[in-house]
């Protein structure tokens, strides 16, 4: 059991040589306070206390509300359907038959009458270089934004999308080099060439990248061609301006999740929501005078993920995942963009248990996950308010990390202790701080 000891009766001259040793960040921390980042990682054999997975249940109730055309509001709508896509996918044979044989349709595309997603068709089509874009102008369904720049009979909307998908295509397959998707060229009844097909319809969701027959099969490797859901109604719940930086950023996330069904459909679900939304911030990076910047929308998946900064990065709870978006900031800012695209080549190979794959992504940069980890947890307390120029490039709009309040320590001596219930799980971290006692000025710990 961790034990963490104390003592006010140390000298100032001892506290100082302390310091001296400590990294050069801690310090200016030691002049006031001392603050203990006490990061715990098991042994990777031993299971996170939280699950890993949603429940089955849970994805297929998501999946039944997620077919509807009309009715819903912005609370409702989910960032991705893709946790609860792949949770569906992934206990397939464990579902019952008769749920089987109705969510069948659920793989079908929208245009077809055997498809849940079908409302009433969606007959026109815009092509661009790489996508085909289907919608309607009718119905539950239809593109509901103006046709103001350009004037042209096609919804403004419409053409905002296709500019965010060519240009993910530029960035992520010209520009950084990953996989282009496999697209549908063989599947006559699929779609039929090598355009990607883009399926603008309502549901409450922003969007969502469907996997359709597998190319290649092993344990742990799928490879698959797929087709995208795009919301038809975003100018409708967001209006004209947030509704265009939900749509281009949603497009830039779908895409890179097309992209990892390329390398491995079976890469580490956590991983895929993390990276997809990671990517938003390359594609849409606000350097262009009034482009999105995606930077700027972080807060919501940020201010979950450090509340809880002792929970697994492997948590896949539906949100979580999404604040995991911290960890490829982290590790493309400390270490280069590629690392992504080697992480997902390595995983193409398969996906190994325990993080096999970050191991060998991270040896090949003269490091281990175990130091890669503590190291992470270090910048996540170099935020907000505390943010250094040394770590985060935008770690002034990131939250700060929560630190528990009986984890604050200014009486002494204490010896603090932590079972398997408090201690932080498999890849968290838990913050201790301990400040001078009332009417001192210094403390050193021993």
């Amino acid at each position: 059991m961790p034990k963490v000891l104390v003592s006010e009766k140390n000298q100032p001259a001892q506290l100082k040589i302390s310091c001296h040793r400590l990294h050069s960040v801690f310090r200016v921390l030691c002049l006031v306070s001392f603050v203990l980042w006490w990061t715990i990682c098991v042994q990777p054999l031993e299971a996170s206390t939280r699950s890993q997975n949603l429940d089955v249940s849970a994805a297929l109730r998501m999946m039944q509300q997620a077919k509807v055309h009309s009715g819903y509001n912005v609370e409702q709508m989910e960032k991705c359907l893709l946790p609860y896509i792949s949770t569906v996918t992934d206990n397939w044979k464990s579902i019952p038959k008769t749920f089987r044989n109705d969510m069948e349709a659920m793989f079908q595309r929208p245009d077809s009458p055997q498809s849940w997603w079908y409302g009433s068709g969606l007959p026109l089509q815009y092509k661009t270089p790489h996508f085909v874009f289907h919608y309607t102008k009718t119905g539950p369904d239809a593109v509901l934004s103006e046709d103001i720049s350009p004037l042209n009979g096609i919804p403004d909307l419409v053409e905002i999308c296709a500019e965010a998908f060519e240009k993910s295509y530029s960035v992520e397959i010209l520009q950084m080099g990953f996989k282009p998707p496999y697209d549908d060229y063989w599947f006559k009844d699929r779609g039929g060439d090598e355009k990607y097909d883009v399926y603008m319809f309502s549901g409450p969701w922003l969007g969502f990248t469907m996997p359709e027959y597998p190319v290649a099969v092993q344990s742990t490797t799928t490879m698959m061609p797929i087709f995208f859901g795009i919301n038809s109604r975003m100018y409708e719940y967001f209006g004209s301006s947030e509704g265009r930086r939900y749509a281009e950023t949603t497009c830039a996330h779908e895409f890179l999740h097309s992209v990892q069904f390329a390398y491995n459909y079976y890469m580490p679900r956590w991983f895929m929501e993390a990276t997809s939304t990671w990517i938003e911030r390359i594609v849409y990076d606000g350097v262009d005078q009034d482009e999105t910047d995606a930077n700027n929308y972080y807060t919501n998946q940020l201010t979950y993920w450090f509340r809880y900064p002792d929970w697994s990065l492997t948590v896949f709870d539906g949100w979580h995942e999404y604040g995991d978006v911290i960890w490829p900031i982290f590790l493309t800012e400390r270490y280069d963009v590629d690392i992504i695209r080697d992480l997902y080549e390595d995983m193409s190979e398969g996906t190994f248990r325990e993080l096999g794959n970050f191991y060998d992504v991270l040896d090949s940069r003269g490091t281990t996950l175990g130091v890669a980890f503590k190291e992470f947890t270090l910048w996540n307390y170099f935020t907000k308010n505390r943010h250094d120029e040394r770590f985060y490039s935008y770690g002034f709009d990131y939250p700060p990390v929560s630190i528990h309040l009986n984890d604050t320590h200014r009486e002494y001596p204490v010896q603090v202790e932590f079972d398997r219930e408090q201690a932080p799980e498999n890849l968290g971290a838990r913050y201790i701080r301990f400040l001078p006692a009332p009417g001192q000025q210094t403390l050193s710990i021993k």
